[in-house]
């Protein structure tokens, strides 16, 4: 229901929405991982997508880094599985630090944590686009 929210444009309801979702998600995730934990990174990730689209860099931040601790657990047990996931999510979390102000240089080594964790070509083209880190 979130998504279908944000693309109305509609994000308050749909951080209202996600909320909901990531806290159930949360629950569920202590309880069983195996099974819950990645829809709670996707939940999570998507509620600092919409806190970016508020303009709220702060909150956005705060639940992508959320969402990034447990991408990056399931790519480090399952490369192939998650690296994509992570990648996307780490160039998110890029834009969202840029547009809180964020110099580059403290968005390069996400850049290259996403370039390494890439696993479909697309994406690995899309990362080699990015601005280069010196």
């Amino acid at each position: 229901m979130g998504t279908v929210y944000s693309n109305t444009d509609r994000h308050k309801e749909a951080v209202d929405k996600l909320e909901k979702a990531s806290g159930i998600y949360r629950k569920l995730a202590s309880a069983n991982p195996t099974v819950y934990r990645l829809d709670f990174a996707g939940t999570t990730n998507n509620l600092a997508i919409e806190y970016w689209e508020m303009h709220n860099t702060a909150k956005a931040q705060t639940e992508m880094e959320e969402a990034l601790g447990v991408f990056r657990q399931l790519a480090k047990n399952n490369q192939a599985d998650y690296g994509d996931r992570l990648a996307k999510s780490l160039l998110v979390y890029v834009k969202i630090l840029e547009s809180a102000g964020q110099e580059q240089a403290a968005v390069c080594p996400l850049l290259k944590e996403a370039g390494t964790a890439a696993q479909s070509e697309a994406l690995t083209e899309l990362i080699a686009r990015q601005p280069e880190c010196k």
